[in-house]
C-alpha cells in the first residue's frame, strides 16, 4: 500500500485521501493545483524505526509459522526454524509489493520512504502488511504507475511461491479425518494454480498445504484486497488515476 504525505494531516496511516481534482484536466494547471494544495515536506530515508518494525514482523511472522506447523516456540526456541518458510515467502511477498512502489514512486521522481511494516498477532498470520509514505504524485499517470506497480511486483512473487508450495504439499482424499490448521477458501486464481501444480482440482481432495503455499495464499489476498477500487487501497489510486472526480 502507498500512502501519500500530506503534512497538514498527519494521523493514522490510511487515513488521508487524495484530494479531488479540478473539473480540467489540463496537465498544467492539474499541476499548479496539487502545488497550492501541499506545503514542502521532506521524505525521509531509511530510518531505524523501518529496520526495527521489519525485524519485529519477521519474527512475528516466523511465530505464527511455527503455530502452524503445530509446534510450540516457546518450549524451545529451536523450533523457531519451523516458521521460517512461511515467515521468508509472506515477508518477501510483501517487501516486493512495497518496493514496486517505492522504485517507480523513485523512477517518477516522486520522493517515498522506504517501506514500514506492521506486526501483528502471531496467532494469526503475524502481520497487518506494510506500507510506504510519499509525496503526492504530480500527474495521474505517475498516481497509476504507482498504484499499480505494487500488486503487479506483488504476483510475481506470490505466484510461483504458490506454484511451489502446491507442488510440495499433501494431497488426502477427501474422506477421513480433518487435517488440523487454517481451512482457506478457494478462489478461480488459487483453484487454477492448483490444477496447474498438481493436476486436482481442489474441491475433491483435502490440500495440506505446504508454509509455503500458505504464504502465497495470503500474499494473494493481500494482493487482490489492495486492488478494491476504494480509498487508500492500491485499487483507489488506480481507479483515481483513470477517473478522476468521476471516480468521487
Amino acid at each position: 500500500m502507498s500512502e501519500p504525505y500530506y503534512p497538514e494531516r498527519v494521523g493514522v496511516p490510511g487515513a488521508a485521501s487524495y484530494p479531488d481534482a479540478p473539473e480540467h484536466d489540463r496537465a498544467a494547471e492539474y499541476q499548479r493545483w496539487l502545488a497550492a494544495q501541499r506545503r514542502p515536506v521532506q521524505v525521509s530515508g531509511l530510518r531505524p524505526i523501518h529496520v526495527i518494525l521489519f525485524l519485529a514482523t519477521l519474527l512475528t511472522t516466523t511465530l505464527a509459522g511455527t503455530f502452524q506447523a503445530g509446534v510450540n516456540p516457546f518450549a524451545d526456541w529451536r523450533l523457531l526454524a519451523r516458521g521460517l518458510p512461511f515467515s521468508m515467502t509472506l515477508m518477501s511477498i510483501l517487501l516486493v509489493h512495497e518496493m514496486g512502489h517505492f522504485v517507480v514512486s523513485r523512477w517518477h521522481g516522486v520522493e517515498a520512504t522506504p517501506p514500514y511494516f506492521i506486526p501483528g498477532p502471531p496467532f494469526l498470520i503475524g502481520t497487518f502488511g506494510a506500507f510506504i509514505r510519499m509525496r503526492t504524485p504530480t500527474n495521474r499517470t505517475a498516481l497509476f504507475d504507482v498504484g499499480a506497480a505494487g500488486p503487479w511486483a506483488g504476483f510475481l512473487i506470490a505466484i510461483p511461491a504458490v506454484l511451489y508450495g502446491l507442488a510440495h504439499s499433501e494431497v488426502r482424499p477427501l474422506v477421513g479425518p480433518e487435517p488440523v490448521g487454517i481451512t482457506l477458501g478457494n478462489s478461480v486464481v488459487f483453484a487454477l494454480l492448483t490444477k496447474l501444480a498438481l493436476h486436482v482440482s481442489p474441491q475433491d481432495v483435502t490440500i495440506v498445504l505446504h508454509p509455503v503455499a500458505l504464504a502465497g495464499w495470503f500474499g494473494l489476498f493481500v494482493t487482490f484486497l489492495n486492488l478494491l477500487p476504494v480509498g487508500q487501497l492500491d485499487g483507489g489510486h488506480v481507479i483515481y488515476a483513470l477517473l478522476g472526480r468521476a471516480h468521487r
